[in-house]
């Protein structure tokens, strides 16, 4: 007789012959299950591929470094029992030995060795590869050590060391089998949809307190708020605006709580443009940002202006360097003397104009529409461009701009400064992007790399940010909080000022249905009435079925779809200044013409990239160094009009004056190097990408589109066929499955 199993293979049928699809999941218990709303799912799950700040966050749960950093963004231990230093080019690491895979496998020396080499020797294209440039050897010393060899002394090795760790043997298909030693282990992963853990029993630091952790991509932040407020997610983690923020706080049953964060919220200049090579014009644009306005009335007071790169709280942090304070009359002169007069005093003509590029999330943009009215106040034009996050992301990293804003998030160690301005770290091979040099500089970071003791460290990271706030190739303009806003049966959340997922492990929970002590009933806000509707205490729209993840989230109910949250009123009064004429809408369409070989009205030009309709060559792996990570994390609106009114213009009304700008119909400057496909992943969508299916986009170890459960692919974009596999594979999970029409 044939087995069971061996009859029910797997079917491939057309889509339209049949009328239901097969819905196979685990049963998840509310009272063990942590539900997260995310903005985008993980490029790969694969850490040394995943470059991104969701990839880092998902990877938190499910991998361990030998060292972690702390919140003071000093290295610690963490599969590491101790560290020797028996001098200057060697480190020894010792493992503990109370360290399991995932699939039970000890840890060991070969382990982590495997890990080094596999990055070091281009098995995979990692990015992880600049941070360790300095390693001449890694090799064994038994089974529980590791010897580190350096090719000169270098003082952030250990934090450049915080790779995860994997199984040896792990190669190129290790994206799609994840096995750690982290604290949850993959389930599945739908793309564009959600991502399903579980705990890991035999976690060395003990066994978490959820069961199961469901992140549900939601890329809309009105989604993710509605989500929130129905209770279908518990907590989501620094992925709203300010405004959902006080809405959150307003609601019986939900909690915000806020520390200063680790980050930098920076403007950058591509000093190979003939405009912005003019210190005189930098300083101008520093000086006509006021940046109390935009923190107190767009952020909430929830930021603290920066002096630099470094926050205040960083052990580096060098407070006596030059500030520009809002100064609009200095600002005024500074042009002057550039040769930019005003050629009509107080009339509409702008002194010069540049183009400005950010991202296309909501907060992104009101921060560029309010920047683009105070530049105008003195005369400088600004010609917004909007793009997705990987599009942008992709022209930041090749210096395909003139002027751009971005995010660095979890700055750790100070030789971020080699990253971003050293003269030998321009693009492609690093994050010096607008072409910043200064051999003083360039001198400075290698003294502090090659200093061990701290206090050497601290006088000479001071040095460097005095000289790069005199010579300004970036004005660093905000420190943000980091956030938790949270359903209060979410207990024991400890918030760091990374707003890393790290500490999930320590969230319990409160039973369903029995509200916390002094703190009052949950109610579901959004759904009263509403009996068929997720109750607060079940985690709604998790979804088992196979399907077609196409672009189309997994959130469930009326509200929680892909839409831009209007304002009711305007944001703010940002004083009082010259009215200019304005441009009626943003991106490739700002004249109302076609994007196609279009130029813009008048200052710089910016020539069209005749790379622009077709994908390029895959750029060289990026050789990033340990410091942080980029990510714009919210989503703006496009921009309204630019006034020197008393009362900024919602952005409501923008979004039908311009849109976004796409793959295959944006502008580009024309330094750099054609886009490659590091970051090309829509994370919004497979129709938002362009003409070719995210299949044709995908690199070593990205995940497909479409259902992954247990690391199998059940479903790929661009097939209108159904696969139906019941090999119900879970780690034990107890499993339901039911027909759905």
């Amino acid at each position: 007789m044939i087995p069971a199993r061996r009859r029910l293979l797997p079917l491939i049928l057309p889509l339209s012959a049949l009328p239901f699809l097969i819905s196979c999941q685990p049963v998840l218990d509310p009272a063990v299950t942590l539900t997260v709303a995310i903005d985008s799912g993980p490029s790969s799950l694969d850490p040394r591929l995943g470059s991104d700040e969701a990839s880092k966050r998902v990877n938190e749960l499910m991998y361990n470094g030998l060292f972690r950093v702390d919140e003071s963004a000093r290295p610690v231990p963490d599969l590491a029992a101790a560290v020797e230093r028996p001098d200057d080019r060697t480190v020894i690491v010792t493992l503990r030995d109370d360290v399991r895979f995932q699939d039970g496998a000890r840890l060991e020396a070969r382990d982590v060795v495997a890990t080094y080499r596999s990055i070091l020797d281009d098995e995979v294209p990692s990015f992880r590869k600049g941070d360790l440039s300095m390693l001449a050897e890694v090799s064994p010393s038994g089974e529980r050590s590791v010897v580190f060899r350096l090719k000169q002394p270098f003082a952030p090795i250990l934090i450049n060391l915080a790779v995860p760790i994997q199984r040896a043997g792990a190669g190129p298909e290790a994206a799609r089998h994840p096995i750690g030693t982290g604290p949850f282990r993959l389930i599945h992963y739908r793309k564009d949809e959600d991502i399903l853990l579980e705990r890991f029993d035999g976690y060395f630091g003990g066994a978490a307190g959820v069961r199961w952790v469901h992140l549900k991509i939601i890329p809309s932040e009105t989604g993710r708020l509605l989500e929130l407020l129905k209770g279908s997610a518990d907590l989501i983690l620094n992925d709203l605006s300010p405004d959902q923020l006080d809405r959150v706080r307003r609601t019986p049953g939900y909690q915000v709580e806020t520390m200063p964060g680790r980050n930098c919220v920076y403007m950058v200049f591509n000093l190979h443009d003939p405009i912005l090579a003019d210190r005189r014009v930098r300083e101008a644009i520093a000086r006509a940002i006021d940046r109390s306005a935009i923190i107190h009335h767009l952020l909430h007071d929830a930021a603290r202006p920066a002096t630099g790169l470094l926050p205040p709280s960083h052990w580096a942090y060098e407070a006596e360097v030059p500030r520009y304070d809002f100064d609009p009359y200095a600002a005024a002169l500074l042009l002057d003397r550039a040769g930019y007069p005003d050629p009509d005093g107080d009339g509409p003509a702008m002194r010069l104009r540049v183009t400005y590029k950010t991202s296309s999330s909501e907060l992104a943009l009101q921060q560029a529409t309010v920047i683009q009215e105070q530049l105008a106040r003195v005369g400088i034009g600004l010609d917004i461009r909007a793009y997705e996050w990987p599009t942008f992301y992709d022209d930041l990293k090749a210096g395909r701009f003139q002027l751009a804003v971005s995010n660095w998030t979890e700055i750790s160690d100070p030789d971020i400064y080699r990253l971003r301005f050293h003269s030998r770290a321009q693009p492609p091979g690093g994050f010096n992007r607008g072409g910043y040099v200064n051999p003083a500089v360039d001198r400075l970071i290698e003294d502090g790399d090659a200093t061990l003791d701290e206090a050497g460290r601290r006088r000479i990271y001071a040095q460097i940010q005095r000289l790069l706030a005199q010579d300004l190739p970036t004005i660093s303009l905000w420190h943000r909080d980091v956030f938790a806003a949270r359903r209060i049966r979410v207990r024991h959340l400890r918030l760091t000022p990374g707003a890393d997922f790290t500490p999930f492990r320590e969230i319990s929970l409160e039973p369903p249905g029995i509200p916390a002590s002094g703190d009052p009933a949950a109610e579901n806000p959004l759904d009263r009435g509403d009996r068929h509707g997720p109750h607060p205490d079940h985690p709604g729209g998790i979804d088992g079925e196979i399907e077609n993840g196409g672009g189309r989230g997994s959130s469930r109910g009326a509200g929680v779809q892909d839409q831009i949250d209007l304002p009711s009123q305007g944001l703010c009064d940002f004083g009082r200044g010259r009215r200019r004429s304005l441009p009626r809408a943003i991106g490739a369409r700002g004249d109302d013409r076609s994007a196609h070989g279009t130029r813009q009205r008048g200052g710089h030009p910016v020539g069209r990239d005749p790379d622009a309709h077709r994908p390029g060559s895959p750029q060289q792996p990026g050789r990033e160094r340990g410091g942080g990570r980029e990510h714009q994390g919210e989503r703006p609106r496009p921009e309204g009009r630019r006034q020197g009114a008393s009362r900024f213009s919602p952005v409501a009304h923008a979004s039908a004056q311009g849109r976004l700008i796409r793959h295959d119909d944006r502008q580009r400057q024309a330094k750099g190097t054609s886009f490659g496909l590091e970051d090309a992943l829509d994370r919004t969508g497979v129709e938002r990408i362009g003409a070719e299916p995210v299949e044709g986009l995908r690199r070593i170890g990205d995940q497909a589109a479409g259902a992954h459960h247990g690391g199998r692919v059940l479903d790929r974009p661009g097939r209108r066929l159904l696969g139906i596999d019941l090999n119900l594979s879970t780690h034990g999970a107890p499993f339901t499955c039911g027909a759905k029409a």
